[in-house]
């Protein structure tokens, strides 16, 4: 396991269960460290932005749903919601990660899509928005 990758919860506990996370909850995680054998894990797919969950999970109550690919300038990614049509910016554009993102979790993408103004469009996006290709 490691930062980004998305993994289940295997378990049902009480401890999880007062936050909001149960047995086969999917959620990816969100620090590359290790603490007492625990992960911080944000749950926040298909949920609205004030039901988003970050807490800790045991290692051992976890697996892997999907492995991450590392992520680094030059990786490819789709845009895989609608939240950002407001800016011009349209789900199932292409892209290229440029650099860190502004805010913590997210990443400067380049779109493949030009626009009236330039060339290209720049824009901080959500990394759980994003598809690596």
């Amino acid at each position: 396991m490691k930062e980004y990758d998305y993994v289940k919860v295997t378990v049902e506990k009480e401890k999880y269960a007062r936050d909001g996370v149960h047995k086969g909850r999917i959620g990816w995680i969100c620090d590359p460290r290790i603490i007492y054998n625990q992960r911080l894990v944000c749950f926040d797919y298909e949920v609205d932005d004030d039901d988003v969950i970050c807490t800790s999970i045991n290692e051992s109550d976890l697996e892997v749903f999907w492995e991450a690919p590392v992520r680094q300038v030059g990786t490819r990614v789709l845009l895989y919601t609608d939240k950002y049509e407001e800016y011009g910016i349209k789900k199932g554009w292409h892209g290229v990660i440029c650099e860190k993102g502004e805010q913590e979790n997210y990443w400067r993408v380049r779109f493949d899509k030009e626009s009236e103004d330039s060339e290209y469009i720049y824009f901080d996006i959500y990394q759980s928005h994003l598809a690596f290709e």
